[in-house]
Formats: structure tokens, C-alpha cells, sequence
């Protein structure tokens, strides 16, 4: 096999596991039966290597012939390293693994293991802190807390009657720390999963996201039902300030990853490849290149690795409509459709708008109608005013709070920045000061509609892209800076662009190792539809992604995609 298919091997998820049986299960076409080798899931049992090559397919956008890969054992590895059951010859792989795994975690020391993950950290972001403690890190004054904590004080007291620990102003210290990154790594032994700790997590607001499976977390509680009595609310206590240091960090911009002892062995020779896997699912794109989960070798049991988290990583939401772009009234509806997609979906992480979203009435009944503080939300006022004259204006809603940073759209088309060169400079400094949003531990950069024409294609060389002045270097190196500084490039645009060819090598190349997304109006002056491919677009990592329909209507639709 070459080895670029080989690589393509690698951008396979368990989500595209799970995609691929469903659509095995509803596609009218006929596959070989399997002969010995069998993908068991929810108690049915599939043919392996028929999944396994429609999980590539829906991976990579392309199909293997059944020649390109092999079944049999192959496949077999292919499906434990997932966590998926299989069946082969008449023999379950999967209880074989289980009693490997439980006598493989036996022997795990929690010193050696904490010990082999800081060291494995210092490699990966150098500088290390432990046991670091802030100012801002404390816990509440219980006599009058933040309503975060509220509910969770209430269920911990009523649990045993017990409310010694309920003391303000303690510092609790973080395992690991590393600063410039604002990542912290809290590392969970057996005594952390507790009865109180289960009370505590069921009580957690929807508004604090947290960079861990809660529900494997309170699975665990529920399994292992820690007790440390001594002194007698100790579990309580030790429940209240992990509640503390979770609800503090994501308040203050931190990103705090939580591992459980002996969901894997730190001192494996695998072990930086989970961390890179560990990272990209909770951590955003920053390591996403890097992460070959196949090559893992976990130790995580069969039937939780299953359940591992097909959801984790970050929720992108983008959000088409319908209007007429010579007509402000064709959009009198979208306050409507705004607030009942971000009211709605408070589970997506970033919510993004075409261009006209709103008119600038419309603008106030958003802000006081809006319930969602989870999501970070991009829109466009059509009718602003900036400098005196109306202007088409970006805002954001970042943990339910609207920001208007006289965000405006620079230039358009590609002539126009060719003929005013002068506007890249201007151009630039907004990005950089006005347009790049930190959220969750990423840099998100907000391109206006035309104005991913701050690249250009060059034809002669099979549209290789480039930044459009390279000759420039000031101007070049300006936008380098703001290129890899950038996790997340969004691109929302008034109506569909054209000469799709030319956009695509643009997209590909602000995805190299990173995310890309464009969303689009259908304008019905041109007779567009919401049906159209081009409508949005998602690429990760230089290739298209395809997303899940959560809703539409004749005004609107709206696509999950999880990168």
C-alpha cells in the first residue's frame, strides 16, 4: 500500500467508525458478506472490513478498492485500537484485551507515572510549573457565593450533613502548570472519585465548559466509590476544590485537562503520540498534525474506550439563510432565527453567521434576548454606522457578552487591494488588533467575506497560493505572524463567491494545520438555494469536512462540524 493511503489511515475517528455502520445500515446497496471477521456494535455484529473501508471513505472523501487494504487480522488491529469489539474465527478479541488491560494496570505507579508525565510535558511546552497556585484561584465566600457554585455547595452540604469544608478564601494548587499556554493539568487518583465527587459534578452549571468527559468522570465516581474519612468531610472537601479549580480556570481563560490514573501508562513508548491525541480532542488544533491515535497503546478498558468521547474537541455551528441583497427588509426574520439557533444550541462551541445577519434594530432585542454563555457567537450588522456612515459592522457574543470592536469589512474584490495596496496595511493591523479572538486556549482570525483575497492564486503554477504582495516584506511578514499565530480562520461572506477552484486552493491553504470555515447567504436575486454545496464550507488540516445537519426550513440551516 503507498504510503500516502497509509496516512490517510490515521484521519479515521471513532465518529466515522459509528458514520460508517449507519450508513451500511441504510444504503440500498449490497456489500460481501464477511466470512470470519466482525465488527460488533450495540449487540449486532457487521462485516469489519466493509466498515472499515467506508470509514475511510467518509474520512478522506475518497474510496479504496477492496484490494488497496486488507481484512483478516489487519483489520481486526485496525477496529481494537479504537476501542471496538471484533469477532474473528469465532473468537472474541475483546475479552482477551480486557484481562490484558486489567493486569497491565496493576502495576501502575502513581509516583512513576506522575513523574514520566511531567516529564513528557516539559518536552512537549518547556517551561513547567507544579503545584502553582493564583490569587484569583480561591474558594468562595460560602455565606454569599457565585450562582455557579450555589447549586453545588446546597447538593455537597445535604450529601452527609457535613459543612466544615466549606471555608472562603483557600488556595487550591494545580498539579501542572504552563503559563504562556494558560494550560493547566490536573492528574486524578483513585481517592478523587468519590460519592461527593459525583454529587458535585451533577451539579456543575451548563454555562462552565469543562476539557474532560464529565460523564466518564461521574461513571468512574459511581464504580469506584472512593471513601477518605479522615478528617470526616474529607471527600467533600477534596470534591469542593476540584469543583474550584474547574470552575475558576475556564472563568479566567484556562484551559484545564484532567487525567485519570491508570487510563494509560506514562512510561509507554506511545505515550507522547496519546498525549498529542489527548491534546487535539480537548485542546483544539494546535496538535492535531501530530496525532496518530492508531498507534496508541492504551490501556484504557475496551467497553469505555467505545464510549470515549465521539463528541470531544471543538463544536462548530455554521448558520446559512436566506435573503435578497438589495433588500433590507428580506432579513426581517433573522432576529428570530438568531436567537432560536443560539438559545437552542448552547452546546456548540463557536456559532458562525453569514454576512447580513441583523439589521442594527434588530440589535438590541438580540443582546437582551440572549441566554446562551457557552458559545462564542460571530454575526454582521448590515446598516451600522462607523465614522458617520453606514457601514456593514462585525460583533461577537463571547461568554454572553456582546463585544462591537468596529470590526468592518477593509476590502473586497481582488482588483480593489491590487489597485489600493495601501489598504493591506490597515488591513493587517485590524486583524491583528480588532479581528483575532482567544477562546478556549485558540486564536480565531475573522476574514470578511472578499477579503480572503489577502491571498492570491497563482495560475501558471497550478494556482499555488501565496499572500498576495510577497514582494512586500514588511507586509509579508506581518501576515506570517498573524498566519501562525491563527488556530481557526472563519471567512463568513455576504452571499456565495465564485470561481470555487481558485477559493479552494485559498481554503486548503488556510487549513494547513489548521481549521478553515466559510458560511454564505442564498441570495434570492440570483436564484441561489440553501442547497448548494458552496453554501459553507469546512476544512481541517487542508481537506473538506463534512458536517451534520441539526436543522433546517425554507429561511434557514444549520451544520455541526466537529474538528
Amino acid at each position: 500500500m503507498e504510503n500516502i493511503t497509509k496516512e490517510k489511515w490515521y484521519n479515521i475517528t471513532n465518529e466515522h467508525i459509528v458514520k460508517a455502520i449507519e450508513e451500511f445500515e441504510n444504503s440500498p446497496n449490497k456489500y460481501h458478506a464477511a466470512r470470519n471477521t466482525f465488527l460488533i456494535y450495540k449487540g449486532n455484529k457487521y462485516p469489519a472490513k466493509t466498515i472499515r473501508g467506508l470509514a475511510y471513505k467518509i474520512a478522506n472523501n475518497e474510496t479504496l478498492g477492496s484490494d488497496q487494504y486488507s481484512g483478516g487480522m489487519e483489520t481486526v488491529k485496525f477496529f481494537e485500537r479504537y476501542g471496538f469489539p471484533v469477532e474473528h474465527a469465532g473468537n472474541s478479541i475483546t475479552e482477551k484485551k480486557k484481562s490484558e488491560v486489567k493486569a497491565q494496570r496493576k502495576k501502575l505507579n502513581v509516583v512513576s507515572q506522575k513523574n514520566a508525565l511531567q516529564k513528557l510535558l516539559q518536552q512537549k511546552f518547556g517551561i513547567i510549573e507544579t503545584e502553582r497556585k493564583y490569587a484569583w484561584l480561591k474558594t468562595p465566600d460560602p455565606d454569599n457565593p457565585p450562582q455557579e457554585y450555589k447549586d453545588i455547595i446546597k447538593a455537597l452540604v445535604e450529601y452527609r450533613d457535613q459543612g466544615g469544608f466549606l471555608k472562603s478564601g483557600l488556595h487550591p494548587s494545580c498539579d501542572f502548570v504552563f503559563e504562556d499556554h494558560k494550560l493547566m493539568f490536573e492528574y486524578d487518583e483513585y481517592q478523587h472519585f468519590s460519592q461527593a465527587r459525583k454529587i458535585a459534578l451533577e451539579n456543575y452549571p451548563e454555562t462552565i465548559h469543562v476539557y474532560f468527559s464529565k460523564n466518564d468522570w461521574i461513571g468512574q465516581c459511581t464504580k469506584i466509590q472512593a471513601k477518605d474519612n479522615f478528617p470526616i468531610d474529607r471527600d467533600e472537601r477534596r470534591a469542593y476544590f476540584d469543583s474550584v479549580r474547574d470552575i475558576e480556570a475556564y472563568k479566567h481563560g484556562y484551559t484545564l485537562i484532567r487525567i485519570k490514573h491508570g487510563d494509560f501508562d506514562w512510561e509507554d513508548t506511545h505515550a507522547s503520540a496519546y498525549l498529542d491525541t489527548l491534546l487535539s480532542k480537548t485542546y483544539g488544533q494546535k496538535y492535531g498534525d501530530q496525532t496518530h491515535f492508531t498507534e496508541v497503546n492504551t490501556v484504557l478498558p475496551e467497553e469505555e474506550k467505545e464510549k470515549a468521547t465521539v463528541d470531544q474537541g471543538i463544536k462548530i455551528g455554521l448558520v446559512s439563510m436566506i435573503l435578497n441583497s438589495t433588500d433590507t427588509s428580506s432579513i426581517d426574520d433573522h432576529a428570530k432565527i438568531f436567537l432560536d439557533v443560539v438559545n437552542t444550541y448552547e452546546n456548540l462551541d463557536i456559532i458562525v453567521f453569514p454576512g447580513h445577519t441583523l439589521l442594527k434594530d434588530q440589535l438590541a432585542l438580540v443582546e437582551k434576548e440572549m441566554k446562551n454563555k457557552h458559545s462564542l457567537i460571530l454575526f454582521e450588522v448590515w446598516n451600522d454606522f462607523f465614522n458617520g456612515e453606514k457601514r456593514h459592522k462585525g460583533y461577537y457574543f463571547k461568554d454572553g457578552i456582546l463585544h462591537d470592536k468596529d470590526i468592518i469589512q477593509i476590502f473586497v474584490t481582488s482588483s480593489e487591494i491590487n489597485r489600493h495596496k495601501d489598504l493591506m496595511k490597515p488591513f493587517l493591523h485590524e486583524l491583528k488588533d480588532k479581528r483575532i479572538i482567544e477562546y478556549k486556549g485558540m486564536s480565531i482570525c475573522w476574514l470578511i467575506c472578499g477579503e480572503i483575497n489577502v491571498l492570491r492564486n497563482i495560475q501558471k503554477n497550478n494556482n499555488e497560493v501565496t499572500f498576495r504582495f510577497p514582494e512586500d516584506a514588511d507586509l509579508a511578514r506581518a501576515f506570517q505572524e498573524i498566519y501562525d499565530k491563527t488556530d481557526i480562520f472563519i471567512d463568513p461572506t455576504h452571499t456565495i463567491m465564485g470561481n470555487q477552484g481558485k477559493l479552494a486552493r485559498r481554503r486548503e491553504f488556510l487549513s494547513q494545520n489548521k481549521t478553515f470555515c466559510s458560511v454564505s447567504n442564498a441570495d434570492t436575486l440570483t436564484d441561489q438555494k440553501l442547497s448548494e454545496k458552496s453554501i459553507q464550507y469546512l476544512y481541517k488540516n487542508g481537506k473538506p469536512i463534512n458536517g451534520r445537519l441539526l436543522e433546517s426550513s425554507n429561511r434557514f440551516l444549520l451544520r455541526q462540524y466537529n474538528v
